[in-house]
């Protein structure tokens, strides 16, 4: 899953900056053919991998702010790992 290695190298940033939160948004998601569900997990994937709380802007995707927590609360409540997430995924 090239997206979420790349998103989890930009998560864990490098030298002496350690920042908490990772923020990411919409953008780019023709990549994913317009998916931004799938978009949006694989940023809230990395993000957890790099032990960083996620910052994700929607930009008024109504559905998507509605369903991402489910998604995560779904997951968590499973006891999912990251592992297990992107694995059933690939």
């Amino acid at each position: 899953m090239l997206h979420s290695e790349s998103a989890l190298c930009a998560s864990l940033g490098g030298g002496s900056l350690t920042l908490p939160t990772a923020v990411d948004s919409n953008w780019g998601c023709g990549v994913f053919g317009g998916f931004l569900e799938l978009k949006a997990l694989l940023q809230l994937l990395a993000a957890a991998q790099a032990g960083k709380s996620l910052r994700y802007f929607t930009f008024g995707e109504s559905e998507l702010v509605d369903s991402l927590p489910s998604v995560y609360e779904l997951c968590q409540s499973a006891g999912c790992t990251v592992g297990m997430c992107e694995y059933s995924l690939s």
